[in-house]
């Protein structure tokens, strides 16, 4: 195959990781009510990850049943409810 056409395959993959990654931030700006979740920590680098099922948009960060807690990254799965932060 031709270096180009290689390279041209590449870029429609490259759209679609870049896109996710801009799309996760502002999903960390919304804040989540869950019915069941917990906070555990998860070493110095990554610190505190939050895993939660039952959760629905609204609330002023992620609130599960230890409390309310900020998340520098947020992935929430509205198909299903669940949610998982990690910097929380």
């Amino acid at each position: 195959m031709l270096a180009w056409v290689k390279r041209l395959s590449v870029i429609p993959l490259l759209v679609i990781v870049g896109a996710s990654l801009l799309a996760s931030p502002a999903q960390a700006l919304s804040g989540y009510t869950c019915t069941s979740g917990s906070r555990h920590f998860m070493g110095d680098i990554v610190g505190y990850v939050i895993l939660a099922g039952g959760c629905v948009p609204g609330g002023p960060g992620i609130t599960i049943p230890e409390g309310t807690f900020s998340c520098g990254y947020v992935n929430y799965v509205p198909e299903l409810g669940l949610l998982n932060g990690r910097g929380c």
